[in-house]
């Protein structure tokens, strides 16, 4: 998965299968001298691809204005 967010935003990633959470996945905040958003290519965890799921909740865990760009899921 790719996306991309405010460089000094956490957040937790939730993946589900049928409104059941399967796992959770933290993503750390990358700060950049000047700001702006970072891209992350994140790692599905293993268990998610083998029970599947069908959504993906993007929770921010920083106590700030969050930003998202995109949050795109790849082969």
């Amino acid at each position: 998965m790719e996306m991309s967010v405010d460089h000094n935003d956490n957040f937790r990633l939730s993946y589900l299968q049928k409104g059941r959470t399967i796992t959770t996945q933290d993503v750390q905040a990358k700060l950049l001298p000047d700001g702006g958003l970072n891209v992350y290519h994140v790692q599905i965890p293993e268990v998610a691809v083998k029970e599947g799921y069908d959504q993906v909740v993007m929770l921010p865990m920083s106590h700030d204005r969050c930003s998202v760009g995109h949050l795109v899921l790849l082969d």
